[in-house]
């Protein structure tokens, strides 16, 4: 029974990458390795964030419509709206102040 070989690191190393992780580069971003190097992680996360808060928007337009006159429907559904436009404003701005801190560090490459 053999219970190791004297072999060489570097004479394996080669094989050993291609066999374990052939498509994981050294200079991958942090985000290629989550989405597979097609999308940056950051930006789908507030794509995520922008579709909910539209998907409200369009709701409080519904309750809006469908309210019949009834002024406890109306005022949740004009506090809905209201909620879904700082949504959407407190999103855009964490977005920037995203982009904007990554640029000032130069992180921006990495994410």
């Amino acid at each position: 029974m053999i219970l190791a070989q004297a072999k060489k690191f570097s004479d394996i190393a080669p094989t050993v990458n291609q066999t374990i992780a052939p498509k994981i580069g050294i200079d991958l971003k942090i985000s290629e390795l989550l989405t597979n190097g097609g999308i940056n992680l950051i930006d789908l996360i507030f794509f995520f964030i922008g579709l909910v808060f539209l998907v409200n928007i369009l709701l409080a337009a519904y309750e809006f419509i469908s309210c019949g006159g009834d002024p406890k429907k109306v005022q949740a559904a004009s506090t809905r709206l209201i909620n879904g436009i700082v949504g959407v404003l407190i999103a855009l701005a964490s977005f920037i102040i995203i982009r904007v801190v990554t640029e000032i560090l130069g992180i921006k490459d990495i994410i």
